[in-house]
């Protein structure tokens, strides 16, 4: 993986040839309908809302990023975003709107809502060894402040601790990021897995909606391809739509390479092969 930062030590088109594609690596959100604050789905579709996506893949991202709507960048076609309709796109006015709507409005004027004498303070949890998730982070931070919701950041230094969040319970934590390949074999049930009861939102109780488990169950039973695709889109649909998650971008990965090499190209699954195609002309 080629950091976004390095391109340009790159850009000698004499000698590197530079290779890029919008992959399978997604930054995840899960939003923990358990916690004190996130339990209310007005409070959820605000921060949903309140998530610029296109402001940070081209500012911090310097661009090197597709705005994600579900696990699967577009070019997965049967069952990609553009199959997905963006339910809380960026919209900072609705997100006000609906946080007033749960009760929590900025009674005494510190810049911060709150409710019966409380400010809303979230906890967002995620890690440090992906230079591209603190930067998420503090943007998010930024951006839930436009709407008047403090955040406050809970970095690892290593990867996204799934036993530190059992020890510590449910209402640990608001929101959880984190960074992971989601359709290293090119199907969709690898990653929508992680919406059941096994799989990594079930940290924020998406896992115990026995509808969402049901179409799960039907997708891991099913064999007809298209029907998998359907049913990956209606799966991913209603965690959007009932603010399971938020998926801020797909990851667009580079290679830099010298220019005499042939036949070697970035891959949407984030999976590189050498294959017969690939050369070297001297």
């Amino acid at each position: 993986e080629l950091p976004v930062d390095s391109l340009a030590l790159f850009s000698d088109t004499n000698k590197y040839t530079i290779s890029t594609a919008a992959t399978s690596r997604s930054s995840n959100m899960a939003f923990n309908t358990k916690s004190k604050y996130m339990s209310d789905l007005k409070v959820r579709q605000a921060c949903a809302l309140a998530l610029n996506k296109q402001d940070f893949i081209d500012g911090l991202m310097s661009g090197y990023g597709e705005l994600a709507i579900g696990f699967f960048p577009q070019s997965f076609s049967t069952f990609g975003d553009s199959k997905l309709t963006d339910t809380y796109s960026y919209n900072v006015e609705k997100a006000k709107e609906l946080l007033k709507e749960a009760g929590w409005e900025d009674t005494n004027g510190d810049g911060y809502v709150d409710k019966d004498g409380e400010n809303m303070v979230l906890t967002y949890k995620t890690y440090t060894s992906r230079q591209d998730l603190p930067r998420l982070a503090e943007a998010y931070q930024d951006d839930l402040k436009d709407i008047g919701i403090k955040m406050e950041i809970d970095y690892n230094e290593s990867s996204w601790n799934t036993d530190d969040m059992d020890k510590k319970g449910a209402d640990s934590w608001d929101i959880n990021s984190w960074q992971m390949v989601t359709a290293p074999n090119g199907d969709p049930l690898y990653m929508i897995d992680s919406l059941g009861k096994d799989g990594y939102y079930r940290y924020g109780g998406a896992g115990e909606d026995k509808e969402l488990q049901g179409m799960i169950d039907e997708l891991r039973n099913e064999t007809d391809s298209q029907k998998r695709a359907d049913l990956a889109v209606k799966i991913q649909q209603y965690a959007v739509d009932n603010c399971y998650m938020q998926i801020a971008f797909h990851k667009e990965q580079s290679w830099a390479m010298s220019n005499t090499v042939t036949g070697l190209t970035e891959h949407p699954t984030d999976q590189h092969e050498i294959t017969v195609d690939t050369d070297i002309n001297k």
